[in-house]
């Protein structure tokens, strides 16, 4: 402390170290808040960027192949039927009915914007969570879960042979008009259950091998002995299918939630059905993501900080897991997209989940309509899974060798 023989001189002088300390904490914030806004409009970008995919999906992309006839593509092609599409979204928006089916490749569209949207969303949260980047829903037995009550639904309850049969979107419609609302959502039903007793069980032993704590590294490791597991589970009892009737359709009914297809989600019903849950659950984390920033210091000083840390785990976990359960549900197993829509983005949002978690949504959303659009152009639309998995699959060997371990800094 310094102690000044003038009054006026020191009140003087200390004012000027005051102003000093002031000026550079200003520059410091101005510069920080300058950053920000440059990261907000990254996220602008990204959504302005899935809308016009969006559109373009509905235009131009188109199948390969119609049925069991092959389309032989060209410019004159893909412009007529371009212009066919533009018509009829114009035709849709105006109120004049819905002609080519319009509606339902939107309807599809958006589903498929929302699954990629939330399974981002669970990703960049779970990571955050447990600070560690091989997290995810993939990787805690959720969808292994869902995977597992497909089984059973399929061994149980589906006795028709018709499921498979080759429909065009009015026949799709029809049916799902004549069925009530338990019988169209019961293969869903179950699939979710199937979903919460997966993650149950790999919280539970997670939390046995840590003492009464949640491990992020035993939760992983619970979940993916899980997986393989119901995986290989899955396979015995498709083999025994096969061998006792290699034309029994219930083997594809057990690979197409397997692999990722959206069979179970084409109407309006789906959609808002999978909103109700899955838009409240993204506002709740949304609003929650900034205090994730906290745990980036470690649990010990997030708690020094005023955060219940077990408290706020659980509350990311549920709503993870409720989202992840949803979208297995309607979807099948859709792999990957969880984990490598948070780790790209990441290195051009940066670290802050304010920015990270909008962010990833918009990306996802993004991703997976571009995955899908491929699928399309190749008739694997019941494959999705496939291109998910190839993609991740990169991503994370990339991310394991640039950060020599799954712990995140």
């Amino acid at each position: 402390m310094l102690v000044y023989m003038n009054r006026q001189t020191g009140e003087q002088e200390n004012d000027r170290i005051h102003f000093r300390e002031s000026a550079e904490e200003v520059s410091v914030f101005r510069k920080n808040e300058t950053k920000r806004n440059n990261k907000w409009g990254i996220v602008a970008l990204l959504f302005l960027i899935y809308a016009g995919i969006f559109v373009f999906s509905l235009v131009f992309v188109m199948e390969y192949s119609v049925s069991t006839v092959r389309i032989q593509f060209s410019l004159a092609y893909v412009l007529r039927i371009a212009r066919q599409n533009i018509n009829n979204l114009y035709q849709f928006i105006i109120g004049n009915g819905a002609p080519g089916g319009i509606n339902f490749q939107i309807i599809r569209y958006l589903i498929v914007g929302v699954i990629g949207a939330s399974l981002a969303a669970c990703g960049a949260l779970l990571q955050g969570t447990f600070r560690n980047v091989l997290a995810g829903p993939s990787t805690l037995g959720i969808q292994s879960g869902g995977t597992l009550g497909n089984l059973i639904y399929v061994l149980l309850f589906e006795t028709t042979t018709e499921t498979l049969a080759v429909y065009s979107a009015d026949d799709i419609s029809e049916i799902a008009s004549q069925a009530n609302f338990f019988q169209r959502n019961l293969q869903q039903v179950i699939v979710f259950g199937g979903c919460m007793f997966g993650v149950l069980l790999v919280v539970s032993i997670a939390t046995i091998a840590g003492r009464g704590k949640i491990s992020s590294s035993a939760m992983i490791l619970s979940g993916t002995v899980f997986s393989a597991v119901i995986g290989s589970f899955c396979s015995l009892i498709q083999y025994y299918i096969i061998v006792k009737n290699p034309s029994d359709e219930r083997i594809e009914l057990l690979r197409s939630l397997s692999m990722g297809s959206l069979d179970r989600a084409y109407t309006a019903e789906h959609l808002l059905s999978m909103c109700v849950v899955l838009i409240p659950c993204m506002a709740l984390l949304a609003a929650f993501s900034g205090r994730m920033n906290m745990l980036t210091f470690g649990e010990d000083a997030a708690r020094s900080m005023g955060m219940n840390v077990r408290l706020y785990k659980l509350l990311m976990m549920g709503a993870s897991t409720l989202m992840t359960a949803v979208v297995t549900a309607y979807v099948g197993h859709i792999g990957m997209i969880g984990f490598m829509s948070p780790q790209i983005i990441r290195r051009v949002a940066g670290p802050d989940f304010k920015i990270l978690f909008p962010a990833s949504i918009a990306f996802g959303a993004l991703l997976m309509t571009i995955i899908y659009d491929v699928a399309r152009v190749l008739g694997m639309t019941d494959s999705l899974n496939l291109f998910t998995s190839i993609i991740g699959s990169f991503v994370m060997v990339f991310v394991l060798l640039n950060r020599k371990g799954g712990r995140m800094s």
